[in-house]
């Protein structure tokens, strides 16, 4: 993947925030039981490095599915590569991992206790955080 700018992390961020509380709306309203129960278990901060990162990923894979929106799964889908790199540069900024972490655990209640505006807004908070970590790293980087 090409190396991205403030500019493109931002437009990345931007779609993010647009789209990931939707989906965790969405989710909440028409995931199983037993969906809502995996998601939760994911958002347990039980492993760490790579494979904390895999448990996200498969977070977020879970969420879309479970949203049951193709075109916002497609979507998001596309943007899949990116949101993962930036997820990485994102976390490597001190005490970020440790409030994702929270962040998780605070979407995951919201989901669990199938409150569709708590969960999209824990989602715009994740998302609006990692943002501003991603550019805070992103600047840095352009500044070598």
């Amino acid at each position: 993947m090409a190396v991205l700018g403030s500019a493109e992390v931002r437009e990345i961020y931007e779609m993010r925030e647009a789209l990931e509380p939707a989906a965790a709306a969405l989710f909440t309203r028409r995931a199983t039981d037993a969906e809502v129960a995996a998601l939760v278990e994911l958002a347990q901060p039980r492993v760490s490095g790579e494979e904390r990162l895999k448990a996200i990923d498969k977070f977020d894979e879970l969420l879309l599915e479970g949203a049951r929106n193709s075109l916002l799964k497609d979507t998001l889908g596309a943007l899949h590569a990116r949101i993962n790199a930036l997820r990485t540069l994102s976390l490597s900024v001190p005490g970020r991992l440790e409030l994702a972490v929270q962040e998780y655990l605070d979407l995951a209640a919201a989901i669990e206790d199938r409150s569709p505006e708590r969960a999209a807004e824990a989602a715009r908070v994740h998302v609006h955080s990692a943002a501003e970590a991603a550019l805070e790293a992103v600047k840095v980087l352009e500044q070598k």
